[in-house]
């Protein structure tokens, strides 16, 4: 069981990045590495232009670089999308499930992971803690899901799977908030 205090042991760090002409600006006055409120339009949000989110590379390198297991990665991005809503995400991450080695039934079977027979104990604990981090302020992310998935996956995939769980959070806000990607349509 992890010390409470210490949570994970592992420093999970997530960067945003000031460039200027983007839709952020920095504060004027002592606290210049703050950030101001946001001064851009909704179709503004999704360029990528000013904010670097310093989340999808660095954090799904280090996942990628702990699980053996591509597939893995995107049946957790894949959820996490779900939960939040965002059409985009669910759509890139269902067809990278597909394309990392998952099966259409799995796949179409993450939306109902907790009552399918078709994922592993390792699977079900990464999707337990993307369910609790994801829905945090109603789950509180419980201590026996934590636990869970660190018994199952050990701690460095565990901390792996937990910043890639903000890292897809943070981009289904991008994407949902300013609706700036289409869904492509596939053949």
């Amino acid at each position: 069981m992890p010390d409470r205090q210490h949570g994970l042991g592992v420093r999970v760090e997530v960067v945003l990045k000031v460039v200027e002409g983007g839709p952020f600006r920095a504060a004027e006055g002592p606290e210049k590495s703050s950030v101001a409120p946001l001064e851009a339009g909704r179709a503004e949000l999704g360029q990528g232009r000013g904010v670097a989110l310093g989340l999808r590379g660095e954090v799904a390198a280090k996942a990628e670089h702990v699980s053996p297991r591509p597939e893995l990665i995107e049946l957790v991005r894949l959820r996490a999308s779900q939960i939040n809503g965002c059409a985009y995400c669910v759509d890139t991450h269902a067809h990278n499930a597909r394309h990392a080695g998952a099966s259409v039934q799995r796949v179409d079977a993450v939306a109902i992971w907790l009552d399918s027979p078709l994922f592993t104990h390792s699977e079900r604990a990464a999707l337990a803690l993307t369910d609790s981090v994801t829905r945090l302020s109603e789950t509180h992310a419980p201590e026996s899901v934590v636990a869970e998935a660190l018994m199952v996956l050990g701690q460095q995939l565990t901390a792996a799977i937990l910043g890639l769980i903000i890292s897809i959070n943070a981009w289904n806000e991008i994407g949902v908030t300013s609706r700036c990607w289409a869904v492509p349509q596939r053949e």
